[in-house]
């Protein structure tokens, strides 16, 4: 841990370098505590043999559970810290809304509150603000972003901003919605339903960002500067 705790020191670079080193460092922290439980249990057997010292260390399993419990605060600071500063960078490029409705969107398809975005939770993101894309693409670009294919926060962030920026626009995303409203300026819960009946997630998502079925109030919102 002391080895871990000097590379969680010793990270530099970009912001995005040293968020990816920082990420790389917590998953060997996590990959630790399957070793501690062990020496738990080890530590145990040695109490009930009456054994207290052991000639070849000083640590015990109470301060090496200590180091841990240190060393994962520790990296998951850094990582908060890094990430509030590459999303204040990325803030000056966007209006604080669409910053809000980005971090909400993320929030909501993060199904399983790990802070990270699967494939599949990203397509339904994209699909849930209009962002017309083959899903081949999606795939495509997350991998070109995220070789392990998950998304943090920022770089969900960063997908979107590049969608709004030059991918979809305000018309795209009317368009989209046009097309399950039958080209009405309003779609209902059941138009909802006969497109999404197997994507409940991403119905219970647009339905509540949008109850009156209003896309185009949905879509300024978005895009608004």
């Amino acid at each position: 841990m002391d080895k871990l705790n000097a590379n969680l020191g010793s990270i530099d670079g970009s912001l995005e370098k040293q968020l990816a080193g920082v990420a790389a460092v917590r998953e060997q922290v996590v990959a630790l505590r399957g070793e501690l439980d062990v020496i738990s249990d080890l530590s145990n057997e040695c109490a009930k043999q009456s054994i207290v010292a052991n000639p070849k260390t000083s640590h015990t399993y109470f301060t090496l559970q200590a180091s841990y419990d240190q060393l994962t605060k520790a990296a998951a600071e850094q990582e908060t810290s890094i990430s509030s500063q590459i999303m204040a960078e990325k803030a000056m490029e966007i209006s604080p809304e669409q910053m809000k409705e980005f971090q909400e969107v993320f929030t909501f398809f993060d199904a399983d509150k790990t802070g990270t975005m699967s494939l599949h939770e990203l397509k339904e993101a994209c699909t849930a603000v209009g962002i017309d894309l083959p899903e081949s693409e999606v795939e495509r670009r997350m991998r070109e972003m995220s070789p392990d294919m998950t998304f943090r926060v920022d770089d969900f962030i960063k997908f979107m901003m590049s969608e709004v920026k030059a991918g979809s626009t305000l018309e795209h995303v009317v368009s989209a919605f046009s097309v399950f409203a039958d080209g009405k300026d309003r779609v209902s819960n059941e138009q909802l339903d006969s497109v999404l009946q197997s994507e409940p997630d991403l119905k219970a998502y647009i339905t509540e960002r949008m109850p009156d079925g209003d896309f185009n109030t949905f879509a300024n919102d978005l895009f608004s500067r």
